[in-house]
């Protein structure tokens, strides 16, 4: 028979692993994938950020190589928010062909 103390510790381990597993997303509402960008170009993305972030957290958008590989990921935008739904940002100018992906980094939580 489980006791009122039992279905506290459930309810709060459940708590604590849906709160892990939720923590640090930061989920893309919006960005055109289907535009030829070119150097120079301005980019729009629309994020919906779930978690918690400190008050000095730092917003990245990051571009892979022309290959989409994270090996030295360039940063085109910081924005130093805790929170914000879009980042606007423009391509470098030395934009090669490629086939790049980009990234969205916070760092508070990591």
């Amino acid at each position: 028979m489980k006791t009122v103390g039992s279905y506290i510790f459930i309810f709060l381990f459940t708590l604590l692993v849906t709160e892990k597993m939720n923590a640090q997303n930061i989920n893309i509402l919006w960005f055109d994938a289907a535009v030829t960008y070119t150097p120079k170009s301005g980019v729009s993305v629309i994020i919906n950020p779930t978690d918690t972030f400190a008050i000095n957290n730092v917003f990245t958008l990051e571009l892979s190589d022309a290959n989409g590989l994270w090996t030295n990921p360039q940063q085109i935008k910081t924005l130093n928010e805790f929170y914000t739904p879009v980042i606007n940002a423009e391509l470098p100018a030395s934009l090669l062909e490629g086939r790049y992906k980009m990234r969205i980094r916070s760092s508070s939580p990591e």
